[in-house]
């Protein structure tokens, strides 16, 4: 992302997304990375639809694993509205 080469970083994104699903529990912390820099690239992009839909993912995998007042679900509702 930081070469601003966004269709690039989400094609390798969702190849570690892809990887990630196959070997680590559903709730796994780095899921919700993965999907959260999918997010990022999507929003650089402005393609606010696909930035919302892993947010979104994002947000529901965090709130599975983490406890309801953890600092990085609070980021991920701030990520989430920012979106809209």
């Amino acid at each position: 992302l930081e070469m601003k080469q966004y269709p690039t970083a989400i094609e390798h994104f969702k190849r570690a997304l892809h990887i990630q699903q196959q070997y680590l529990l559903p709730n796994h912390r780095s899921i919700a990375t993965t999907y959260n820099n999918l997010a990022h690239g999507y929003f650089a992009q402005e393609k606010y639809d696909e930035c919302l839909i892993y947010y979104q993912k994002t947000l529901e995998l965090e709130r599975s694993s983490l406890a309801d007042d953890h600092p990085t679900i609070a980021l991920s509702y701030h990520n989430l509205s920012t979106a809209y």
